[in-house]
């Protein structure tokens, strides 16, 4: 009876240290392949902080510099593009936002329900990944349009995926804007189910130009 119950806590143990957010076990630094119809790009994800927590996604076009509270959603950004300088911050459901937009200064609010603003829901849906949610609405902010869309995730199957040659149990996520644009864009995620990481996406990707994409996780530390 002892010998049982000491593999039961140790069972226990081991799945609570194992089945962790990502950037709680040490991942800090994720690396990945953008891969276009004709050319390839490379981008990163970094943990540059994690009291207060901060969120650095960066490709060879633009980058997004997040602050997040403990549920993932997000506080305020910074995002930097060609002409484009721009710092958002939240305040209850109003989003204040400042900066240059195409060489030309801008101070703006902007109001949302109470939903979740997950600017990046790649770092974000790790909430969403560990909790008994199957769908969650949230906002994401529109640098090139200066607005903020509703948008809309949702838990489709559990699949196993391949990346670099080893095999991961994953979520496989559904994202959809609200409403009638619901019929226009959509992208489909792939998480993975034990830590949370975002491993791989198919879909649309905005910027530069609207163009198929296909990215995946390429190594992590």
């Amino acid at each position: 009876m002892k010998k049982i119950l000491i593999i039961f806590i140790s069972i226990i143990i081991a799945t609570t240290f194992f089945a962790r957010e990502f950037y709680k076990n040490g991942i800090s630094e994720i690396t990945y392949k953008e891969k276009y119809s004709d050319y390839t790009n490379i981008s990163k994800l970094e943990v540059i902080s994690t009291d207060p927590l901060k969120i650095l996604w960066e490709s060879e076009n633009d980058s997004t510099l997040v602050e997040l509270d403990e549920n993932l959603n997000t506080k305020n950004m910074v995002y930097k593009s060609k002409n484009i300088d721009l710092k958002l911050e939240k305040k209850e459901r109003v989003i204040n936002l400042e900066g240059i937009y195409k060489g030309e200064k801008i101070k703006r609010q902007m109001v949302i329900d109470n939903d979740l603003w997950y600017q990046l829901f790649v770092f974000s849906f790790t909430d969403f990944i560990f909790s008994e949610d199957v769908s969650r609405n949230y906002w994401v902010f529109n640098p090139f349009e200066i607005s903020m869309n509703e948008m809309k995730v949702k838990k489709i199957s559990q699949e196993k995926i391949s990346i670099n040659g080893e095999t991961y149990d994953s979520y496989y996520l559904n994202t959809r804007l609200t409403g009638l644009l619901s019929v226009f864009w959509k992208g489909e995620y792939w998480f993975n189910k034990q830590n949370g990481m975002y491993l791989k996406y198919d879909g649309l990707n905005i910027y530069p130009e609207i163009q198929k994409v296909v990215i995946t996780a390429e190594n992590w530390r």
